[in-house]
């Protein structure tokens, strides 16, 4: 049985490479773009899996999408990658983000990394974890 991921991302180019890459790897995709201001498809969706794009100079959205995930009794214990670029802003909220044990995928990325990270929230896999830190990635464990 697939698992199902649930992508939320502004640019619905980037949407589309998420889902092409992970589509290839036979997780089923499901994207939204920001803001999250309802959860409904979201939970709809029973996804396995969330992973959240932080973009620098749109924290806001991004952190508001990280609280409603964390706060929603029904998604808080789904595994979350987020993805961001290294910024003094990542290191700030660094150790809250492992604190709650999410994956951390540093941008840019590639595909490899994108499926490591994946497959390690998924299955809380500490080796694929230590390999996704050798990658240059900061992640939870």
């Amino acid at each position: 049985m697939s698992k199902n991921v649930y992508v939320i991302d502004a640019t619905e180019e980037i949407q589309a490479l998420f889902k092409q890459i992970l589509d290839a790897e036979g997780y089923h995709i499901t994207t939204q773009s920001f803001p999250l201001n309802d959860t409904t498809a979201l939970l709809r969706s029973h996804p396995d899996l969330i992973i959240l794009d932080y973009k620098i100079g749109e924290e806001d959205e991004g952190w508001q999408a990280l609280e409603i995930v964390k706060m929603t009794d029904d998604l808080t214990n789904i595994p979350l990658i987020v993805s961001i670029a290294p910024s003094r802003h990542l290191e700030e909220m660094y150790s809250y983000l492992k604190e709650k044990e999410i994956v951390v995928l540093l941008k840019p990325f590639d595909s490899d990394e994108l499926v490591t990270a994946a497959k390690a929230a998924l299955d809380k896999d500490p080796l694929l974890l230590a390999k996704s830190s050798s990658n240059g990635q900061h992640q939870s464990h």
